[in-house]
């Protein structure tokens, strides 16, 4: 179990009745377990997506009205209205600079994120592979059986005809029923776990990093051009980044929510991934299957076909014994004896490939390292950096329109020590000329 699974696990879960739980997979059950998983995150997203609707409806009242905004009424007359004015601006400032820098630090840690995810991915891929080749030798081994059992069967046909032997029809019956049985088993899962492969290099790898790396591009984009419009002191650019940082504030929400969602159903099952999956199953024959391949424990569930080939290869080699006695010179004994050399030397080949050690060796690699590991980890990394850049994003956008109002030269000019003095014709002029400036806005 990695330090991320279990943090994930431990992120709270509470019911609809406000109740918290332990964050036990699917328990106390599966609709009380999903409850618990969904409210706080749906909660939070409620309230962040009134807040937004809230402060949208409080930019445009800012954009049409003068009596909501920020910008300071009047340049200051004495050191006190100054140095507070400055001291203002500077926090804004540096407030505004902080949370961009937020932006930049959030949207550079997806790096490191891909780089676990990707990690988790090639693990995943080489389990995979692992089973594709194991199931393409059982392949290949079924069907030289298969066509040991066309040579078998020839031969022992020929035997009772031209050698007195008995009737094998029941045995090769039998045989090639378990011969068939093996082949439905074997035949598909190479080629579509192969398939599955190509699949996840093409969009878990290749075309998942190339989307990430646009959303990185976007949001440096973003840090970029507040920078810009801040030392240009651009109001209209301002506004046009406030506007996009509300649309990508609400999509990142819509999004860190649904992730953080399925990373505490991740983390609780990755707690302890081969208990919480076998104690959820509790028995049947998924249970039987798993439990064998995972833990080595139980009965081969694929034993059976293997039994009925095998028990059947007794009871021709049965029959090729008898006809020896009867006719010992007969041509086709030699035959028969090969094609049931080849059954044998390949059904060990089929039972030592369905034994449980290299399918626990895959499941080890495919879940408890490549999901449970690297990629909840990565998954992890991820989710926190969507929040970093969903608050970096919204906090930028809320400083921007406060910053923004320094922007007029008289404003952002003013430094410590340099009050205008006090002239009442000046300000009566100062006043109107503000006056004016409000009825353009």
């Amino acid at each position: 179990m990695s330090t991320i699974a279990e943090s994930a696990h431990n992120l709270p879960h509470i019911t609809m009745k406000g109740e918290m739980i332990e964050g036990t997979f699917m328990r106390p059950d599966p609709i009380t377990y999903l409850q618990s998983v969904v409210v706080l995150p749906v909660l939070i997203l409620g309230l962040c997506i009134v807040a937004l609707i809230f402060y949208f409806i409080a930019l445009l009242f800012r954009f049409c009205c003068k009596c909501v905004k920020c910008k300071p009424s009047n340049v200051p007359i004495s050191d006190d209205e100054l140095s507070l004015l400055i001291t203002r601006r500077k926090n804004k400032i540096i407030s505004f600079t902080a949370f961009l820098v937020v932006i930049v630090l959030s949207d550079h840690l997806t790096f490191y994120g891909l780089s676990l995810l990707n990690s988790g991915v090639n693990h995943i891929i080489k389990a995979i592979k692992v089973l594709a080749d194991n199931f393409d030798m059982l392949n290949g081994a079924v069907n030289r059986m298969t066509e040991a059992s066309i040579y078998l069967n020839y031969n022992m046909m020929m035997m009772r005809t031209q050698c007195g032997g008995s009737n094998a029809g029941s045995s090769i019956a039998s045989l090639n029923s378990g011969i068939s049985s093996l082949s439905t088993i074997t035949s598909v899962p190479g080629p579509v776990l192969n398939m599955f492969v190509s699949y996840l290099n093409a969009y878990l790898l290749d075309k998942k990093d190339m989307v990430y790396y646009i959303i990185y591009a976007i949001f440096m984009a973003i840090a970029i051009l507040y920078t810009v419009a801040y030392f240009l002191r651009s109001t209209v650019l301002m506004k046009v980044l406030v506007f996009l940082s509300w649309i990508l504030t609400l999509v990142l929400t819509i999004v860190y929510v649904i992730e953080w969602i399925l990373l505490t159903i991740m983390g609780d099952l990755c707690y302890n991934v081969t208990n919480s999956i076998l104690s959820y199953l509790q028995s049947g024959t998924l249970y039987n299957l798993l439990n064998y391949y995972i833990n080595c424990e139980g009965i081969n569930p694929f034993k059976k076909p293997y039994d009925t080939v095998a028990n059947s290869l007794d009871a021709i080699i049965a029959i090729i014994d008898v006809t020896k006695t009867i006719d010992p010179t007969c041509a086709y004994l030699v035959g028969a004896q090969t094609g049931i050399s080849v059954m044998k030397t390949n059904l060990a080949v089929v039972l030592t490939a369905f034994e449980c050690s290299p399918f626990s060796l895959a499941w080890k690699e495919f879940v408890e390292v490549g999901i449970c590991s690297d990629s909840l980890g990565g998954f992890f990394i991820l989710w926190v950096s969507h929040i970093g850049l969903a608050w970096g994003i919204c906090m930028s956008m809320f400083l921007s329109s406060l910053v923004w109002q320094y922007f007029e030269d008289k404003f952002w000019n003013l430094k410590s020590g340099h009050v205008q003095p006090y002239d009442e014709e000046v300000a009566s002029f100062s006043i109107v000329t503000d006056k004016i400036d409000d009825m353009k806005d």
